[in-house]
């Protein structure tokens, strides 16, 4: 109790205000800092973009990396002046932490490790913005690319969950975006569509004709038929090939089957008239 008697409460309030003060200045004036660096990094980017020979994936890859770093040196930043106002200073913070200075450093071990990791996959241009990526070492970390971050690589798979993967936890990545993908269709034909070979390949060359014309921004170039594949007791074996974007696949498959399909009910209403 003697010791509350010798506090001067109006002097303890008054510098507990004034610190308040101070905070409260900072936090928007850093709000504020924050807001408009984050203009002017949007602004920049999107310039760039804009530009005839810029590539959107690494444009958007590297927007979101300025972003994600002017956030942390903000954060930083902010939070290094608001301990100075309270009276604390970093440094010896640091110094006299004991376990809690351990545990930082471990923390910051996997930082710049995240941070190195994160360099390479973008110098490297290992992943950008779209690319369809797994992480080889962890088989459920497969999707397309939301953001590559100085500390975490983002993908959105195939139901549409997040997955955020450390990139101190990416030992390689396999990037299906960056080649065509080669689509290969075995279509089964009537067993009267071996006496006339030609026909079958002018009418196989018109459906795809006609899907490419139809659908040329899902198909890299005019898919193309190959030839016989095989021919056993169950009728006539074709190959088709389709060059597409790995996440086009399924859609290019979809839609050439269904243009297959018809030609081959086609051919077996032919057949089933000349028999009878």
């Amino acid at each position: 109790m003697n010791l509350l008697k010798n506090v001067d409460w109006n002097e303890l309030f008054k510098n507990v205000g004034n610190k308040l003060f101070y905070i409260a200045i900072t936090s928007i004036l850093f709000y504020i800092l924050y807001k408009f660096c984050k203009k002017i990094v949007e602004r920049f980017f999107k310039n760039y973009s804009q530009k005839s020979w810029s590539n959107t994936n690494w444009t958007l890859t590297f927007s979101r990396i300025a972003q994600s770093a002017l956030q942390y040196i903000t954060l930083f930043l902010y939070i290094y002046t608001v301990l100075d106002i309270v009276g604390i200073p970093m440094s010896k913070l640091l110094a006299g932490a004991g376990f809690f200075g351990v545990g930082l450093t471990l923390v910051g071990k996997d930082l710049l490790s995240d941070i190195t990791n994160g360099f390479f996959i973008i110098f490297e241009n290992q992943a950008s913005v779209g690319d369809y990526v797994s992480v080889v070492n962890m088989p459920a970390a497969i999707g397309l690319v939301k953001s590559v971050g100085i500390r975490s690589l983002v993908l959105i798979d195939g139901n549409g969950s997040i997955i955020y993967v450390p990139n101190h936890n990416i030992q390689s990545i396999r990037n299906f975006s960056k080649e065509t993908y080669k689509l290969y269709i075995d279509l089964p034909l009537a067993n009267s569509s071996i006496e006339n070979p030609d026909t079958i390949s002018k009418e196989i060359t018109k459906v795809n004709k006609n899907i490419f014309s139809q659908n040329k921004d899902l198909f890299i170039e005019e898919p193309t038929y190959i030839g016989i594949h095989d021919i056993n007791n169950s009728g006539l074996f074709i190959r088709n090939l389709a060059k597409v974007k790995y996440t086009d696949r399924g859609k290019a498959e979809a839609l050439l089957m269904e243009g297959y399909l018809e030609l081959n009910l086609k051919s077996e209403k032919e057949q089933s008239k000349s028999e009878n």
